[in-house]
């Protein structure tokens, strides 16, 4: 589903988020699982983990 989104939208249009109540074990795994995703540079997983949602949000930052 990451390489259709991908290409549809490109990394600058694609937020992580979840639904799920994650202890501070979990989030660090998954977000490791996200790392793996070989189709993302390490710029493109900053956009997605955190960057895009600062540009949505920026009173966030």
């Amino acid at each position: 589903m990451l390489k259709t989104m991908q290409e549809f939208v490109g990394p600058s249009q694609i937020v992580y988020g979840s639904d799920l109540p994650f202890s501070e074990k979990v989030a660090p795994m998954t977000l490791k699982d996200l790392k793996k995703y070989e189709d993302f540079s390490e710029a493109d997983f900053q956009l997605v983990d955190y960057k895009n949602c600062f540009e949505l949000f920026p009173q966030l930052t």
